[in-house]
């Protein structure tokens, strides 16, 4: 298996055939990545990098529950197959990050478009991932279909609200991997899922 990407709660793999291997970091690993992510940061929240080491494992086992429930098409999840523990397998998307950087700002907004529509039937459903992390946690298939590629921040009930509220996606960690000049609008586009 060919190593694909690197995130703080996963170690991506290439299987080849279409599909990606997810496997859960150590908490060395998570450690390690976190650290490097946030310590030259002004975010104040690097001093808790060991809280959310233990966090994150505590909140993906919750998410993996979560997902095993879902009554929605797997395809909304790119086909996740949970394997192990909170290793997992899906279907090998093109991360909306890596998507941005090699299209046309008319092309990321219609993708921003279907992002932001996309989460609207999520949370219709009682559902969202965390941050709406637009570049790290959502991918897009070939056909232009946007999908949720990490299920280890799965929210339901009143915590859909609650990051609603809080608009979380206005958060550095999200907003910062978007190109400049696709912020405003993904600000503005994201008030329209706003209660």
């Amino acid at each position: 298996m060919k190593k694909n990407g690197q995130g703080w709660q996963h170690t991506t793999y290439d299987l080849g055939n279409g599909r990606v291997y997810k496997k859960f970091n150590s908490r060395t690993k998570r450690f390690l990545t976190i650290f490097k992510d946030l310590f030259f940061s002004n975010d104040k929240s690097k001093w808790k990098i060991f809280d959310y080491v233990i966090w994150m494992e505590k909140v993906a086992k919750q998410s993996f529950d979560i997902y095993k429930n879902l009554d929605l098409d797997k395809k909304y999840f790119a086909n996740a197959e949970i394997k192990d523990g909170l290793n997992y397998e899906q279907d090998k998307l093109i991360p909306l990050g890596d998507y941005f950087k090699t299209h046309t700002e008319e092309e990321g907004r219609f993708v921003i478009d279907e992002f932001v529509d996309f989460n609207k039937f999520l949370i219709s459903e009682n559902i969202c991932d965390k941050s709406f992390n637009i570049t790290k946690n959502f991918g897009i298939y070939e056909d232009g279909t946007i999908a949720l590629i990490d299920i280890g921040e799965l929210y339901i009930g009143d915590m859909v609200k609650r990051q609603i509220n809080l608009k979380i996606w206005q958060k550095h960690y999200v907003l910062n991997f978007l190109p400049l000049n696709l912020q405003s609008y993904f600000l503005e586009k994201m008030e329209e899922i706003v209660y």
